[in-house]
């Protein structure tokens, strides 16, 4: 470390040399460097917190060991992320983050289910917040299916009513998917959240 700052000193002197160092070097001050010095802290926090991200999507895809601790792994690295991450300056990673915390805690199989689909609406909701039909479409519809499929599975509250959420958020993400477009949404039912057959069966539950 200090052979390290002792090369990166020798090299600002070399830079900043009155003779023969860079002019730009030269002319610069803590007033004209500040705004440089920011923007590198920015992509440094950036790259931090991608790589928190990352790790917290290696652990979530995991297929071996324990499911529960993989994905514990998981909403901490992205937790980790999202204390990096500002909405303001880096919404669409923040937005993925939150997207993705959700998707972990819906699927923690330890804790209370109800309290760990709660957890989830609520990122999903924040990540709306970013992902709009207009701006990022297929973001959006991604996250309206899984808010949908979290208010299927939530265990508490007014079935009913989160029936009808669900299929408020299921049709919302019909108008990105397409049959036309993505005919994959509309064939596999059964694997797929936002489908037809969905709907339907939804909306007769609704009515029972």
């Amino acid at each position: 470390m200090s052979r390290s700052l002792d090369r990166l000193l020798e090299v600002m002197a070399r830079l900043r040399d009155p003779q023969r160092g860079c002019p730009w070097d030269r002319e610069q001050n803590f007033s004209t460097i500040t705004p440089y010095t920011i923007e590198e802290a920015y992509e440094v926090a950036d790259a931090i917190a991608r790589g928190d991200h990352n790790l917290g999507f290696a652990y979530a895809s995991l297929p071996t060991g324990d499911r529960g601790d993989n994905l514990r792994r998981a909403i901490a690295c992205y937790e980790a992320a999202l204390r990096v991450l500002a909405e303001s300056e880096f919404p669409q990673d923040w937005a993925m983050a939150q997207n993705n915390l959700g998707n972990a805690c819906a699927s923690l199989p330890a804790g209370d289910h109800g309290d760990n689909l709660r957890r989830a609406i609520a990122c999903y909701k924040a990540a709306l917040r970013v992902r709009t039909e207009s701006g990022s479409p297929l973001d959006w519809a991604e996250t309206q299916n899984n808010l949908g499929t979290a208010y299927v599975d939530l265990p508490t509250g007014d079935r009913h009513k989160n029936l009808e959420r669900a299929i408020d958020c299921f049709e919302a993400a019909l108008r990105v998917r397409t049959e036309r477009d993505f005919p994959q949404y509309w064939r596999r039912p059964k694997s797929i959240s936002a489908s037809p057959m969905r709907i339907c069966l939804l909306a007769t539950a609704t009515k029972i």
